[in-house]
């Protein structure tokens, strides 16, 4: 296959890591394999940064680390046993078990895991990870640690995930939010405060004002 052969289906299932590319890179190129402008090398650093921040050094840590985002061994199974739990407490028990987190970080995770512990427990935070799961492919393919054939096989298996879990664009980019919010501590703010910050709930606004006709069809 051509490397410059992307098809509209293609593309399709490239997008579910638009999301990401948004919030990471500020010279977007997501009609290609890459995502972004794979000529500035300032980019190139970026995605070297991020590979080596999930322990990605060579093609045998990617396949690892996509094995983990295909299977829910990312975040979802720990989301899943949190909000298990918490699904039994009162809301005063709740909140008295929040007064004694003292980890900022701990107690934000808390505070999404107590408001989705209903409302996630079928799909979890799948979006999330499959949004990750295309997003370390394409970095991955511009530190050729993968090739476009693999990328290819991999995303047609990924998309049938997505669809599984997922009835629509909004659907799966709200997971990815919320499983960003889960991760690292972002609550969504209040919409009037955009463009004031870099988290991902204003990137889902960038990419929707950006590219408003990319994300009605599923």
């Amino acid at each position: 296959m051509s490397i410059q052969n992307i098809t509209p289906e293609i593309q399709e299932q490239l997008n579910l890591s638009a999301l990401l590319l948004q919030k990471h890179f500020r010279q977007l190129d997501l009609a290609s394999w890459y995502g972004f402008n794979i000529d500035n090398q300032l980019n190139i650093n970026i995605a070297k940064q991020i590979l080596e921040q999930k322990n990605i050094r060579s093609s045998n840590h990617l396949r690892n680390v996509l094995y983990g985002c295909e299977m829910g061994t990312m975040i979802s199974q720990k989301f899943l046993s949190y909000a298990s739990e918490l699904s039994n407490y009162k809301d005063d028990e709740y909140k008295q078990l929040l007064s004694e987190i003292e980890d900022p970080q701990q107690k934000s995770a808390y505070t999404v895991i107590y408001r989705h512990r209903f409302g996630l427990k079928t799909t979890a935070l799948r979006g999330y990870e499959i949004a990750w799961y295309v997003f370390l492919m394409r970095l991955g393919y511009a530190l050729n640690y993968i090739s476009v054939e693999e990328i290819v096989l991999r995303l047609a298996d990924i998309d049938r995930l997505a669809k599984r879990y997922f009835k629509n664009w909004g659907e799966f980019h709200l997971n990815v939010c919320v499983g960003n919010a889960y991760k690292h501590g972002e609550i969504q703010p209040d919409k009037s405060s955009y463009p004031a910050s870099d988290t991902l709930w204003h990137a889902f606004q960038r990419l929707h004002t950006k590219h408003n006709n990319w994300f009605k069809q599923w």
